[in-house]
């Protein structure tokens, strides 16, 4: 079954109204008072029995997958952290002689010179660039010699558009209003090369690992949901940004209903790791309520290759973590500071105080949870 490219990266619905983005879908809650629904590929897992075992091993799906993007797209932009998710994807591709055309990875370059190398904290979140991605992919120097590689400034982008009072006319904020996810999406916008691409007609993605599958066990059985706060993508609102945005598709590698075999197969080796482990097992039954930075780490040595565990991964920021690790822009141009601070107040006097958590607008939108999926 064909999914729209926008329908895959999921969409609210709101009384009869579809939404593709969250702050939109809320603010329409808040003025109509329906109750707002994310919808995540229903069309496709919802056709699927999750509880039939996938016998392709997962190494295998991954190449399939990156022989699938490759065979769609002219050119292939994988955007590269360093942590598990990307690496699994890099690998994917050159363990297989699958050509990556760009590997960007993105960075306050104001605020690398307070990374470390030997601590994993959560605060450290951006030392993962300087000491393990890119050392990481020097290893790989030869597998990579055709592929630019690129250390993207994420500040630059942030400045240039909060600069401007009318911002939100141009980005309006989505699953999240933080600064550092905002600035991430628009990097795209000052890629020449990207632009001479889109001239030329050449189709383009931006390939993102977005996240693994979260899965519950409730004491009797096990079901896989997804959330709407991981699978961030930024659609802009400004008809040539729109141009381009539409130009230079976001790509989830995991979570996509092109290959859903990979998300219902990661989620029956997480299901057969608990039975055969309850300890892990008891991880599980707290997936809904609790910060689930754990529970990524123990599904990474289940459904990636011990073999690329990075040398070095920090801790998940949680949700409230956004002016710590944006320091660089919290405690920079006080003027552009106040463009943005006002807009996000103003913004979110359209919004209920229900949609946020704690109901504080620090803290963020609380999360949306998919159907789910019992294995």
């Amino acid at each position: 079954m064909v999914t729209p490219d926008l329908d895959k990266r999921g969409y609210y619905v709101v009384g009869w109204k579809k939404f593709y983005n969250k702050f939109q879908a809320l603010q329409y809650s808040t003025t109509n008072g329906f109750n707002v629904r994310w919808v995540f590929n229903d069309n496709v897992y919802d056709h699927i029995d999750w509880t039939i075992p996938i016998t392709t091993p997962l190494k295998d799906l991954y190449k399939q997958r990156a022989l699938q993007l490759r065979e769609k797209y002219d050119h292939i932009v994988l955007h590269y952290s360093g942590g598990q998710d990307s690496n699994n994807i890099l690998h994917a591709f050159i363990d297989n002689d699958i050509h990556l055309d760009k590997i960007i990875m993105q960075v306050p370059e104001p605020q690398r010179h307070l990374s470390v190398d030997n601590d994993t904290s959560w605060q450290n979140y951006w030392a993962e660039i300087d000491y393990q991605a890119i050392p990481y992919l020097k290893k790989f120097a030869n597998e990579l010699a055709k592929t630019v590689i690129e250390v993207q400034d994420m500040s630059v982008s942030a400045n240039q558009l909060f600069k401007k009072d009318n911002w939100s006319e141009l980005v309006t904020p989505n699953a999240s209003y933080n600064v550092g996810v905002i600035s991430r999406a628009m990097g795209q916008y000052s890629d020449v090369d990207l632009l001479r691409l889109v001239d030329k007609g050449r189709t383009s993605c931006q390939l993102l690992g977005i996240d693994k599958p979260l899965v519950y066990f409730d004491g009797t059985d096990y079901y896989t949901f997804f959330v709407d706060q991981n699978a961030y993508h930024m659609a802009p609102i400004d008809n040539t940004l729109s141009d381009l945005f539409n130009a230079s598709v976001t790509e989830f590698f995991y979570w996509t209903p092109d290959m859903p075999e990979i998300v219902v197969k990661q989620s029956q080796e997480i299901k057969l790791a608990c039975e055969l482990n309850h300890t892990i097992r008891s991880l599980f039954t707290k997936t809904l309520k609790s910060e689930v930075g754990i529970y990524r780490t123990v599904m990474q040595h289940i459904i990636y290759d011990p073999a690329h565990q990075p040398r070095l991964q920090t801790g998940k920021p949680a949700q409230t973590a956004g002016k710590v690790l944006q320091s660089w822009f919290y405690e920079g141009d006080q003027t552009i500071l106040n463009n943005y601070e006002y807009t996000i107040n103003e913004l979110r006097k359209t919004v209920h105080d229900d949609y946020f958590v704690g109901d504080n607008l620090n803290t963020g939108f609380s999360s949306i949870h998919s159907k789910f999926y019992k294995l």
